[in-house]
């Protein structure tokens, strides 16, 4: 996997970084992502992440924390 890049990130890297058992979190930080875009891009790609994100469970809880609003 090519390093991360800020913004210029897309939807291939942000997933195969995540496949890859990298946290959230990490991907985050390396990306220079503010929590609100990460957010926002997350929601954005809920239809494409979730599908393969589905066959791993630690991995899909996560991401459904991240895009669920919170109570």
């Amino acid at each position: 996997l090519e390093p991360l890049q800020g913004h210029s990130m897309h939807i291939r890297g942000t997933l195969g970084f995540l496949m890859c058992n990298i946290s959230f979190e990490t991907v985050k930080s390396k990306g220079h992502w503010k929590i609100d875009a990460f957010k926002l891009y997350l929601c954005k790609h809920t239809q494409i992440l979730a599908i393969h994100m589905q066959k791993h469970p630690t991995l899909h809880k996560e991401f459904v924390c991240y895009t669920m609003p919170s109570t």
